[in-house]
């Protein structure tokens, strides 16, 4: 067995094993590597820290939200101190929209000398729908984000397992609710899960993360992790002093360029109350299928003949699906994604795991744009559907449907991303004769 011999140490030690700097007894490599990850003391002394360091498990930023391998970067605790940031973000969000609100509404009211002082009104309670689907590790870390959003005083509207199309269905439902909270897998790895949050109407909202403490990096060693944002190996150390409401200055523009790699501080302007309520937010149990799919059957039509085939990997997709067609005359053929299809002669609609986004495919096999999509949609809604119409979102190739009827949800219209409820409005146009683009 090959040796070293150590002369700070003025021992005889096993390269196999690593003698962390102040001890006397060596450790093996699995926790030389899980000291360095964590960051102890003593690392920064050691003399094979460059040499063998492992890269702490990155938690990256993503379009909605966040994906980290779980446990090793997202556990429990770790998803509760994250839904404490997406809730405190939210809740600053409703109080701005809720003192617009007032203050047009005071502005319109006719002055009176009665009110010499100005009406000091608390900030409303931001309700929250959350779920998460059936990806690894969703279940622990729901429990963990449940009882986070809670306890920074927001009401929860718990939808269970469910998707992420499902979970805004909630906050269509239920007027009360500003936003949503996905604890998710979709788009990453296997071995990887995440948060997500959106707005009630399903819109992304950037979280402003430096404001809350956290710092970012950016990745650049590959062309996967190329500008690819990620929190840096303090959050976890940032993430434990909002929740003890402890603050700390910005650094100086001249010490964040010399350390990039490093947190960045919460600047003294920026500064957030972590507790948007001194009393706990309560929690109401939600029936999300039952509401979802007598949702979705307002979207489908009653009849089509016109062969259509739909492929997808999402269990809940395929449920669905098959519950669509026990109760509507369709001449639907479902599959999954990875099955060999005899000869495609039909439109193909796909929804990969994330059932928000629907690809549309020709009978020739071509993928149609969303601004190609929208625009054949918007040209073929006849009386019965004139209320609806069909939209190419900025930024990405998915459709939006905007209901300006807006039923059962009490607002003056719904902006809906929805895979099966696009999929339902394009299955009513092709059964009024209309024909996809070639």
């Amino acid at each position: 067995m090959p040796v070293q011999y150590d002369d700070d140490l003025l021992t005889i030690v096993d390269t196999s094993r690593f003698v962390c700097p102040g001890e006397t007894s060596p450790v093996s490599s699995a926790v030389h590597l899980g000291r360095l990850a964590s960051g102890w003391p003593g690392c920064a002394e050691c003399r094979w820290r460059n040499e063998t360091a492992a890269p702490r498990p990155a938690i990256r930023r993503t379009e909605y939200g966040v994906r980290g391998a779980y446990l090793n970067a997202i556990d429990r605790f770790k998803a509760g101190q994250l839904a404490a940031i997406l809730s405190t973000h939210l809740t600053n969000l409703h109080s701005a929209v809720d003192q617009r609100r007032t203050e047009v509404a005071d502005n319109a009211k006719p002055a009176s000398a009665d009110e010499a002082t100005p009406v000091v009104r608390s900030p409303p309670a931001t309700t929250i729908a959350v779920g998460f689907d059936g990806s690894r590790g969703t279940p622990d870390l729901f429990a963990g984000v449940v009882s986070a959003v809670r306890q920074n005083g927001c009401p929860v509207l718990d939808a269970g397992q469910t998707s992420a199309a499902a979970l805004l269905n909630v906050c269509r439902q239920h007027r009360r609710a500003f936003g949503a909270i996905m604890v998710t897998g979709a788009g990453a790895a296997p071995s990887e899960t995440g948060l997500d949050v959106f707005l009630a109407d399903g819109q992304t909202t950037a979280i402003p993360w430096q404001d809350f403490g956290v710092g970012i990096r950016f990745m650049s060693n590959s062309d996967e992790e190329s500008d690819v944002a990620t929190f840096s190996g303090a959050v976890q150390q940032t993430l434990n002093r909002i929740r003890s409401g402890t603050r700390q200055e910005s650094d100086s523009t001249e010490q964040q360029a010399a350390r990039p790699q490093e947190l960045t501080h919460i600047s003294s302007h920026a500064r957030r109350v972590f507790r948007s309520h001194r009393i706990s937010g309560t929690s109401t149990a939600v029936d999300t299928e039952s509401l979802y799919r007598s949702w979705l059957l307002r979207w489908w039509p009653r009849e089509c003949r016109l062969p259509v085939e739909f492929a997808t990997d999402s269990d809940a997709t395929l449920e669905r699906l098959r519950w669509i067609t026990k109760r509507l005359s369709l001449n639907l053929t479902i599959r999954r994604t990875g099955e060999v299809a005899d000869g495609i002669v039909q439109p193909l609609l796909t929804i990969d795991d994330d059932d928000r986004f629907l690809t549309v495919r020709s009978p020739r096999g071509r993928v149609l744009s969303a601004v190609e999509l929208a625009d054949w949609m918007n040209h073929s809604v006849r009386t019965t559907a004139s209320h609806v119409t069909a939209h190419a979102r900025p930024g990405d190739d998915t459709v939006v449907l905007v209901d300006v009827a807006a039923p059962n949800s009490g607002r003056q219209q719904d902006v809906i991303t929805d895979g099966l409820a696009t999929a339902g409005f394009l299955m009513k146009l092709l059964s009024d004769d209309n024909r996809l683009p070639a």
